[in-house]
């Protein structure tokens, strides 16, 4: 095995173990062009499990375009961490070494209990390495909807996950994004496998890879990290202008991934997941409107709905300007309380108040109810006591006016003929003889 680049050796007891370069040549100064290639590939390719340093490699975790994580074991302790080198270790570029001394740069700024703990930074055999907290977990949508997660079988209790409980925990990663923001470090790749939930329901944000810095004494030597100039990210989950490149992003780049992360947490799918093929995709980013995530779950309403489509506004001038606004509205929403993401008419803002004091509302709806039918019921009687008191006076005004009066005098003062032929009784039964004419 070759021993002039940094790469596992044997030691005496046969395990493979990294050495420190000796020479610029294990560094890659001095190679001819093809030789260079080929040390690079190799610095590349998978390490066999052995040791980095002092560090005991348990196994790879990930491998991406700035660098790669294992599971180590840190010596003293024997806990275990999480180990990131660059990709290239010792050949990386000035440009990858640069980005990962920021990324190590911003970790170490944040404290917090959301956000993965930085243990130090070495340099281990020609190449940076840092050592951080271990996370066991899930990316939080396969935390949040574990039936659409390959190769899981999910308890029960976990088939329908509430609606409420994934906003509490995206919230705690609105609060994690907010205190990064807060210290001047924008993340720029908020994703699933950026997220992980532990067993708790506690989610840790990780790898600061792409993170840029905001003060205004920011270096600008750090390769277009200051503006998109290229592309940097994860395209499914980077924003409009992270896609254009060109743009100098602020924290509404990183509103815009936690609106997808959001949406995917409700939805149980991505916003754009049946666009085929990176145009398509990419013109949907850009022009189209996502299907409504209460589609998809009928335990989600119209509010929620608005703040997702806010974090998610093609215009970065329509969303929300900071991630706290965002977990502010979505603070709200729990609460029972009116969104800023929608106009304050009057009957929304009644109904978030009945919402708020469902049991007062209850209450006041009954006596409400109660007091409408008494009164109803009082005008009905009433009407009901005014006619019989009427009817009851004509009555009684009517007998003193009969008082004395004979069958004669009735029939008199009526103008009635007994044997009109209109009244409704038998005519006489001795009715008067006509007179014979001779």
């Amino acid at each position: 095995m070759e021993t002039n680049r940094g790469v596992p050796k044997t030691d005496a007891g046969g395990s493979p173990r990294l050495t420190s370069p000796t020479n610029l040549e294990a560094l890659g100064f001095g190679f001819e062009d093809e030789s260079w290639l080929a040390a690079l590939r190799e610095a590349e390719t998978p390490l066999p499990l052995g040791s980095i340093g002092p560090y005991e490699l348990l196994g790879e975790i990930s491998r991406g375009g700035q660098g790669v994580v294992f599971q180590a074991r840190q010596p003293g302790t024997r806990r275990k961490i999480a180990l990131k080198r660059p990709l290239a270790g010792a050949l990386s570029s000035a440009g990858a070494r640069l980005r990962f001394e920021q990324e190590i740069e911003a970790a170490a700024a944040l404290n917090h209990p959301n956000i993965v703990t930085v243990y130090g930074m070495e340099i281990v055999d020609g190449s940076p390495v840092y050592a951080m907290e271990w996370v066991e977990g899930r990316p939080i949508t396969a935390w949040a909807n574990p039936s659409s997660a390959a190769g899981t079988e999910p308890a029960v209790e976990e088939l329908h996950r509430d609606p409420r409980e994934k906003l509490e925990v995206f919230l705690r990663v609105c609060d994690a994004i907010q205190h990064a923001h807060a210290r001047g470090v924008l993340h720029r790749d908020l994703k699933p496998s950026n997220i992980l939930v532990d067993a708790s329901g506690q989610p840790h944000v990780l790898d600061f890879g792409l993170a840029k810095r905001t003060e205004p004494a920011e270096r600008t030597e750090f390769y277009g990290l200051t503006t998109a100039s290229g592309f940097l990210g994860t395209p499914a989950y980077a924003s409009p202008e992270q896609l254009a490149g060109g743009a100098v992003l602020d924290a509404r780049t990183d509103v815009y991934s936690l609106g997808v992360l959001l949406y995917e947490l409700l939805a149980g799918r991505h916003p754009f997941c049946e666009k085929k093929g990176v145009a398509a995709f990419m013109r949907a980013v850009e022009t189209e409107t996502p299907v409504r995530p209460s589609t998809f779950d009928l335990r989600l309403d119209r509010e929620v709905d608005t703040i997702a489509g806010k974090a998610m506004a093609k215009d970065r001038d329509r969303r929300y300007s900071t991630v706290e606004a965002l977990a502010r509205d979505l603070r709200s929403y729990l609460a029972g309380e009116p969104i800023e993401a929608l106009p304050p008419s009057s009957w929304y803002l009644l109904r978030k108040l009945i919402q708020r004091n469902r049991l007062a509302s209850v209450l006041l709806a009954l006596i409400f109810l109660i007091t409408m039918s008494s009164a109803i019921w009082s005008t009905i009687q009433s009407k009901r006591l005014k006619s019989a008191l009427a009817e009851a006076e004509f009555r009684n005004s009517l007998y003193e006016k009969m008082k004395g009066w004979s069958p004669d005098s009735i029939l008199k003062r009526a103008d009635i003929n007994p044997y009109d032929p209109r009244r409704r009784q038998e005519p006489p039964r001795n009715p008067p003889t006509p007179e014979i004419v001779d």
